[in-house]
């Protein structure tokens, strides 16, 4: 994460365990708190969120990476990731993305469109479930780890937009691709659940797009909704806003359109929120917020969630992000300027006002 590097390697993180519990929060919130993680955050950042109240980590494991190389998985990254935050006593919210390059062109395209992407896919993602499910074999290989098996997978990541679908949204197809990714998951863990991909509540400006409310309606429309109730156990929102009077209408209006598409039992999760501080173009940001400012709208945001949230449904929520990054082709865009710590790891006021509403400790 930018010019730190993370701390440790697997085997010293093992040792760790029995010497590096987390910090006993100061109050029990009834609402879930989560960060969402850019990259492999540091393991000190990790136990910080721990001791600041967060009881979860959502991390995506970009296939692209792990497979660099047809038939080379290499997941030493993520497992070591697995390692500090389950030591620092957090579970992990993993989000399945990106097809490899020597499979196609653009990263973003669903692995769906031939029976060789179909078969590779299964693959990558039932050995997934084998490695980090219910009796994974990375939990069986290190003893001293704490096991916190992954129960719920998200898959794709904001898919109502083209730039993150790789081409025109389309609910048909990734319920398709949730399909395939389900009985991949379940044959290696049958307990494996689907969360949906984060959806923008809003239509974008910049390429083609669908607003959250029209990709939901088409994704359990009539010939569908069977399915779709069938394969999907949550379904995220990623509820950006400049207020939190606008993130919290997007909110209500999503529960809206599952409730009148007969999914008015199926759970929200908030998995991306926040503000941009600073970062290139930040004066183009939609949603950019002074420090103090981006601590205050936090505070009043969660208030609202906390409120609202059996209305809504809401089970878990996770900041975007745990810390500002650096990333090639995005570095110092605002962006990648939304973290609760700046690069160097230091807390933004926002960090504070996160650990006064998650009841944890600074």
């Amino acid at each position: 994460m930018g010019a730190r590097t993370r701390a440790g390697v697997l085997c010293s993180l093992i040792a760790a365990v029995a010497l590096a519990a987390p910090a006993a929060a100061t109050a029990k919130p009834k609402m879930f708190y989560g960060v969402s993680a850019a990259g492999f955050p540091a393991a000190a950042d990790l136990q910080r969120a721990a001791r600041g109240g967060a009881k979860s980590v959502r991390l995506t494991i970009p296939w692209r990476i792990v497979e660099p190389s047809r038939g080379m998985r290499n997941w030493r990254n993520v497992d070591e990731f697995i390692a500090a935050a389950t030591s620092a006593g957090l579970d992990v919210l993993p989000l399945l993305s990106g097809t490899p390059a020597w499979l196609g062109p653009n990263p973003a395209r669903a692995p769906i469109y031939s029976q060789d992407q179909r078969d590779v896919w299964y693959g990558f993602v039932r050995d997934a479930a084998a490695r980090y499910g219910e009796n994974g074999t990375f939990w069986a290989l290190n003893p001293g780890i704490p096991p916190r098996p992954f129960e719920f997978w998200q898959v794709w990541n904001e898919v109502n937009l083209g730039s993150f679908w790789g081409g025109r949204p389309s609910p048909r197809d990734y319920l398709d691709l949730v399909g395939l990714t389900r009985e991949g998951l379940r044959a290696a863990d049958p307990g494996a659940r689907i969360l949906h991909a984060g959806l923008i509540p809003f239509k974008s400006a910049s390429g083609s797009s669908l607003s959250g409310k029209k990709y939901l309606r088409a994704l359990y429309k009539r010939k569908r909704r069977k399915r779709a109730k069938e394969l999907i156990d949550a379904v995220a929102v990623h509820p950006y806003g400049r207020t939190p009077k606008i993130a919290l209408k997007s909110l209500r209006q999503m529960r809206l359109t599952l409730n009148e598409a007969g999914a008015r039992k199926t759970p929200l999760w908030v998995t991306e929120f926040g503000w941009s501080t600073g970062g290139f173009d930040w004066n183009r940001c939609p949603f950019p917020a002074t420090l103090q400012g981006q601590a205050k709208k936090l505070r009043k945001t969660y208030k609202e969630m906390r409120k609202q949230r059996k209305m809504l449904r809401l089970r878990r929520t996770y900041y975007f992000s745990l810390s500002d990054f650096d990333q090639p082709g995005v570095a110092d865009n605002w962006s990648t300027r939304m973290g609760l710590l700046d690069l160097n790891g230091q807390p933004k006021p926002a960090w504070f006002a996160f650990v006064e509403r998650a009841g944890g400790t600074p």
